[in-house]
């Protein structure tokens, strides 16, 4: 039988997923549609260019609202978004990656201009 104490129903782990994935969809979808119920500005991360999609988002927020905090969400490579609920350790993720990205174009700043002299 399939069916627990109290009457519920097990689930097959691929069910408990399929729904744990549309749950979070639809929370990211509502999340960008309504800027959140906190008020936080969702930004939609591109893995490996981090900086770049979360530049132009980051301009549009006004400093109100980028001062009530960040909601996270990373997409993959087509676009579909990687699970996990942000609060906090996608926000700590998105500024070590920022501030990764951004020395790294110091660093080749730097060799070019040794390299020059």
């Amino acid at each position: 039988d399939d069916r627990l104490a109290g009457g519920a129903r097990r689930l097959p782990l691929e069910q408990k997923r399929a729904r744990l994935n549309e749950w979070l969809s639809k929370y990211h979808q509502e999340e960008l549609a309504h800027r959140s119920m906190f008020k936080k500005v969702p930004l939609q991360l591109r893995r490996g260019a981090v900086f770049d999609s979360a530049a132009e988002q980051l301009l549009a927020a006004s400093h109100t609202e980028i001062a009530s905090g960040l909601n996270i969400v990373y997409t993959d490579e087509q676009g579909r978004w990687e699970h996990g609920v942000d609060v906090g350790g996608l926000t700590r993720e998105f500024f070590d990656s920022v501030c990764a990205e951004i020395t790294s174009q110091l660093d080749d700043v730097d060799v070019g201009r040794s390299e020059e002299h």
